[in-house]
């Protein structure tokens, strides 16, 4: 049994640039969303300040010594950060100059590009960074990602294959390739990429979704080939690790109508329905 999962949500395709061998999604180059926030109060007052703090300790070290690449890379992914963005692109490329081939330097202004909606200059950093790193897997998930986001669906499926290859520990790029291999039918490939993602240990909250969401995919496809004791066990497991997958709650009634079971397939499609509603949905 999966470890129960309290959250509901999916992996994205945000990209990456934590080195660990099965990174989060989490960019932390990226912007902060301050969205949902109430009303600036004495706490970011606190926090603007010990933000402008921390900006004048980072400018001091690059005062100090301008030749210093870490010293502009952490500079740059702070500014970033503060939402100066011009400024932070200035030291990050900047970095990038004083030190070509350092992969965390490349990383950091690769997803800033990326994360500013900048492609054609991402792409071209990861590339680079691949010629310094051939196997960094990282690199090769977020070139998929930029090549799903064009629509070059073919080729995120080689980049995210490639980046398994390299890691295969990688639990989030793994998924990324099953989901796109079970978009384009190709149930044979992508089943046994959810297998091996339910025989990973996950690390965080995003891995553990990432696991329930396979078990879904495979009851789903399980479901599609005709085979409904294996989709109603698969799926039954995963409305107890997620109950609000209103998804597997409506596959789940499928399955049982199938087999004939028609009092619980009518409770699911109940859930399925009060999970639509209260999201919003309507009946």
């Amino acid at each position: 049994m999966l470890a129960s999962v309290t959250l509901c949500g999916c992996a994205t395709t945000s990209d990456e640039s934590s080195p660990v061998p099965a990174p989060s999604e989490t960019d932390p180059q990226a912007a902060t969303d301050r969205g949902g926030k109430p009303p600036p109060d004495a706490t970011d007052d606190v926090e603007a300040a010990t933000e402008s703090e921390a900006l004048s300790r980072l400018r001091e070290a690059v005062e100090e010594d301008p030749s210093d690449a870490q010293a502009h890379r952490r500079l740059g992914v702070a500014l970033r950060r503060s939402g100066q963005i011009d400024e932070a692109f200035e030291h990050l490329e900047q970095a990038a100059r004083l030190a070509p081939d350092d992969p965390g330097i490349l990383l950091s202004l690769g997803t800033s590009y990326s994360g500013e909606r900048r492609p054609g200059e991402a792409e071209t950093i990861y590339l680079r960074l691949l010629e310094v790193a051939p196997d960094h897997a990282i690199a090769m998930n977020n070139l998929g990602n930029l090549a799903l986001r064009r629509g070059d669906e073919i080729a995120a499926i080689d980049w995210y294959r490639r980046a398994t290859e390299a890691d295969p520990q990688y639990l989030l790029v793994r998924h990324r390739l099953a989901e796109q291999l079970k978009y384009h039918g190709r149930f044979d490939e992508a089943y046994p990429e959810y297998e091996r993602i339910l025989e990973m240990q996950p690390k965080d909250a995003r891995e553990r979704i990432a696991q329930v969401e396979s078990l879904y995919a495979m009851g789903a496809i399980n479901l599609a080939r005709e085979d409904y004791e294996l989709a109603e066990r698969q799926l039954s497991r995963v409305v107890q690790d997620l109950p609000n997958h209103r998804s597997a709650h409506w596959s789940r009634a499928q399955a049982l109508i199938q087999l004939g079971r028609q009092d619980e397939a009518q409770q699911e499609l109940q859930v399925h329905m009060r999970i639509r509603h209260s999201m919003g949905q309507g009946f």
